[in-house]
């Protein structure tokens, strides 16, 4: 007669799962720690500092990179890869909705898997959320255990339809596991931007001399990797590290400007108005309302 056994682990149901995956939350947790290999996790979190139980929990099955809030997320993106990205609010700022959008038009790339999570989301915001490409929301408040267990199911979930379609193609997965030339040179390209970006004389001509490509080669691979041209790209990045450095040091426009990698603080300013829909001064003292 078999011995009936009970683990203390997680107990996932996730509504809309197959029942497969729901079963591996079922195993015991040494077994569930190595059934899914390590991905690549951005953890958005307005609570400083996060939870050490959520980060203990998610840290079992992915390696976690935690930023504050989704501008500095945008900006991690736009130099490095993930494979997911959580975002956790206490609750929803316009910034949530520029992370989001600047997301979306990135149509060239792979979207992003996107889970939210911000207690009390009212259901049109949820609704203008999964709009914006998120694939999960969650209103109801969580804690850290709630949350892990969500995103193992996704993350099983996901390896399990990958592998299928790699099967049903014959093709194995090491060999998506090799960088391409591509993915090196974009690497390539967002470190030296992301070095140099500040000064305020860089050009599309120093960045493809650094990179050792023609202009024409390196309009052409920016395009193609980005969406954006290499002088749009530089910009983005610059507007992204400004929104940022604005809402976390008490500084003026010319600090901002200089930072930024703009000699001039009107035209940055101009710049500024034409990303966000806000002067960096009204964003200013919306920082000196909040503190």
């Amino acid at each position: 007669m078999r011995k009936s056994t009970h683990h203390r682990n997680t107990q996932a149901r996730v509504i809309g799962l197959p029942f497969d995956v729901q079963m591996q939350f079922e195993q015991p947790e040494s077994l569930l720690e190595t059934a899914v290999q390590k991905k690549s996790l951005l953890l958005i979190c307005d609570q400083i500092p996060p939870s050490a139980e959520l980060l203990h929990l998610l840290d079992k099955m992915f390696n976690v990179k935690v930023v504050v809030d989704p501008i500095a997320g945008l900006l991690v993106l736009q130099t490095d890869q993930f494979q997911q990205v959580v975002i956790v609010l206490e609750e929803v700022q316009s910034n949530l909705w520029v992370m989001l959008r600047s997301l979306e038009t990135k149509s060239t790339q792979a979207p992003l898997p996107l889970l939210l999570f911000s207690p009390g989301m009212q259901a049109s915001q949820m609704q203008k959320a999964y709009g914006l490409g998120v694939l999960f929301c969650c209103n109801r408040q969580l804690d850290a255990r709630d949350i892990s267990n969500q995103l193992t199911a996704f993350a099983t979930f996901q390896d399990r339809f990958r592998q299928s379609l790699l099967n049903k193609a014959g093709l194995h997965d090491s060999l998506l596991r090799t960088p391409t030339s591509e993915q090196t040179f974009l690497a390539q390209l967002n470190d030296f931007i992301k070095s140099n970006f500040q000064q305020t004389n860089l050009s599309v001509h120093q960045i493809a001399k650094a990179m050792d490509v023609s202009i024409s080669t390196l309009e052409r691979k920016c395009l193609q990797l980005t969406g954006m041209r290499p002088r749009a790209y530089l910009n983005e990045h610059r507007m992204l590290y400004a929104y940022q450095f604005i809402t976390s040091t008490n500084c003026n426009i010319q600090e901002a400007s200089r930072k930024s990698g703009y000699a001039n603080p009107s035209y940055f300013s101009v710049k500024f108005m034409g990303r966000f829909k806000m002067r960096p001064s009204d964003l200013m003292r919306k920082e000196t309302r909040i503190a």
